[in-house]
Formats: structure tokens, C-alpha cells, sequence
């Protein structure tokens, strides 16, 4: 599992290139936080939305 931020605020957005074979099954859910220095130490759990599945 991969957690990727945005500190930019509210309102922006992360672009993020995985390099990712196209077809390749992928599960999203994003999340609000408040970065704290950790991958996960800010994220606020009961603020995600819920897993999305797509394809690369």
C-alpha cells in the first residue's frame, strides 16, 4: 500500500505518475489529514471515502 500527500491545502491537487502498466486492476480511496511527518500519522480514518476500483 502506497499513501501519497498533498500538502498544498485545500482546494489543490497532487499529481502523482506511478508508471503503471495499463490495465493493471487499482484500488483508490482518498482521505483528509493534517500532515504530521509520518505516511499515516495524520490521517483522519474516519474521513476517507470508500475503496474505488479502476484500471490503470
Amino acid at each position: 500500500m502506497y499513501y501519497y500527500w498533498n500538502r498544498n491545502g485545500v482546494d489543490t491537487t497532487r499529481t502523482v505518475d506511478l508508471d503503471v502498466k495499463e490495465g493493471t486492476p487499482l484500488n483508490i480511496k482518498a482521505c483528509l489529514g493534517d500532515w504530521s511527518g509520518t505516511a499515516t500519522g495524520g490521517i483522519r480514518w474516519d474521513k476517507c471515502s470508500d475503496w474505488e476500483q479502476t484500471d490503470a
